[in-house]
């Protein structure tokens, strides 16, 4: 039997399936790769093997646990969504039968290809374009959509560069996000976890209860009858008769360093002047003001080439685990729970900025503002009957509904290449795990990064030792066209705030990286 013969009978032996919500299937179809660095000073033979071989039991420890995330996702050629489907035969795992498929360690010469040493890394500050997911990650490529392939829902890669190693997992984002890694990490990394059949069942009966929760056992209404949703617009055009897209400049990625202190303080008068006009109740967290401060800098530098008039968004996800279903373990669920908020479309580039004086100092009350409206979106979500709304239109994906067209519909009302900023805050996502892995000092990580990406718009906050405490610098990753992001480097506009990168001499820096110093 051949390689393909054999992995088509190992798949039709997957007869488990996992059931995917609502929310599930309006993720987007993609991997979501996240890099963890850190220093590992030997280059000895048996110190990378006690290192590889600590990994592959812990990953694998991980899968026992989650088997689900063992098996396989099948996007299938017809109209139908995603399946998961796995087996809760350890020995079947994916890690067992195609463990190069899963799991693999990259070494000596055979990452000759990556330029990059850990000292050289650490001196330029990890630049975006360092996290080359074509050499860091297994999943390098997205799954195609209605493909008829199946894919992996997790995989791990181990790159051990000169005087460090550099951990990147891809997870297909159907079936996890962010609070979903951390879980996996947890598990992974605690060596008394093991495989809970009973927690299991009752993982699997809460998803199906969840599945009638958000509507797939109801009869579903119509799109058009939830249009009246401000983070969703269902005015589009089909895709033959989409309008041309105009040239634009190439996008620019840069990770930008916030001290942490001067963002404290920021929050704080943030904080008190709010309550001054908008009650003693009035709050924004440090992540709302780092927030509001790329939006109304972002939406300075896009200037020249915005009308005053047009509306500009800001979009966050929101963790719904805690605000709709009661009793859902947060350390333990693997899957999609949140939700997409979304600042007000009634706010125009003209109430955000001042357009008149385009060199006016942003003022404190300006980001107190814009760290406002952006609180306002993520309270919304407190209100049981606007999440209801929105499940309630996800579930239309389980009566013919186009989860693609949904997502269309929220990227156009968001329209993050011009006016708007998608963001997700991943402070929380593996930074202050003690991963404890032989010859790197046991601990934590160094950094964490996405892999490299040129989508513009994109706002990431990073992940953080402390999470949304501590002393450590705030990290964000910014997508934006290059003529917008040189303005924005400015000294005089969100340049100011930023944490100053140390001299590094040209010649310790590979040459694809010195656009990045």
């Amino acid at each position: 039997m051949d390689h393909t013969d054999a992995k088509k009978a190992w798949i039709s032996s997957l007869t488990e399936e996992y059931p995917l919500t609502a929310i599930d299937h309006a993720a987007p179809k993609i991997y979501t790769r996240i890099a963890y660095g850190f220093p590992f000073r030997s280059s000895n033979d048996l110190d990378i093997i006690a290192a590889t071989r600590y990994l592959l039991n812990s990953f694998r420890r991980a899968l026992t646990c989650f088997p689900f995330l063992g098996g396989q996702i099948l996007h299938p050629k017809d109209d139908k969504l995603p399946q998961l489907i796995y087996s809760r035969d350890p020995a079947n795992l994916n890690i067992n039968r195609y463990r190069d498929e899963v799991f693999d360690v990259k070494c000596g010469k055979g990452i000759t290809d990556y330029p990059w040493t850990w000292e050289r890394l650490q001196a330029a500050g990890v630049p975006p374009d360092a996290i080359d997911k074509d050499i860091l990650s297994l999943s390098p490529d997205h799954p195609e959509n209605s493909s008829g392939k199946f894919y992996h829902p997790v995989t791990l890669r181990a790159s051990f560069i000169p005087g460090g190693l550099i951990l990147c997992f891809a997870f297909h984002h159907a079936i996890a996000d962010g609070a979903s890694y951390r879980a996996f990490y947890q598990c992974m990394f605690d060596s008394s976890r093991q495989f809970d059949e009973h927690a299991f069942n009752a993982s699997v009966i809460r998803r199906k209860n969840l599945n009638s929760l958000l509507g797939k056992e109801r009869a579903g209404a119509q799109i058009v009858d939830i249009t009246n949703l401000p983070q969703y617009d269902f005015n589009f055009c089909p895709p033959s008769v989409q309008p041309p897209v105009a040239d634009v400049p190439r996008s620019v990625t840069k990770i930008l360093r916030l001290p942490a202190a001067r963002i404290l303080a920021m929050k704080q008068e943030a904080c008190a002047y709010l309550r001054s006009v908008r009650g003693p109740s009035a709050f924004v967290s440090s992540a709302d003001t780092i927030c509001g401060l790329a939006w109304l800098h972002v939406t300075r530098a896009r200037l020249d080439h915005l009308d005053p008039n047009e509306t500009t968004r800001f979009a966050t996800a929101v963790d719904i685990r805690n605000r709709m279903i009661p009793n859902l373990d947060e350390e333990a669920y693997i899957g999609n729970m949140y939700l997409r908020a979304m600042t007000d479309k009634g706010v125009r580039v003209k109430d955000l900025v001042n357009v008149s004086d385009a060199s006016a100092p942003v003022t404190l009350r300006d980001i107190a503002e814009a760290a406002w409206l952006i609180r306002k979106a993520i309270q919304a979500f407190e209100n049981t009957s606007h999440i209801c709304e929105n499940l309630a239109l996800l579930a239309n994906v389980f009566h013919g509904a186009d989860p693609d067209h949904i997502s269309h519909a929220s990227g156009l009302a968001l329209n993050k290449q011009r006016t708007g900023l998608d963001n997700s805050v991943w402070v929380n996502t593996g930074a202050d795990i003690e991963f404890g892995i032989p010859g790197t000092g046991g601990g934590k990580p160094e950094w964490a990064r996405k892999t490299y990406s040129a989508n513009e718009g994109n706002l990431n906050v990073l992940p953080r030792k402390g999470g949304t405490r501590g002393s450590a610098d705030w990290e964000i990753l910014l997508v934006l066209r290059e003529d917008a992001m040189n303005k924005l480097m400015g000294e005089k506009e969100m340049g100011a705030y930023l944490v100053k990168a140390p001299a590094v001499a040209s010649d310790d820096v590979p040459i694809q990286a010195r656009a990045h110093l």
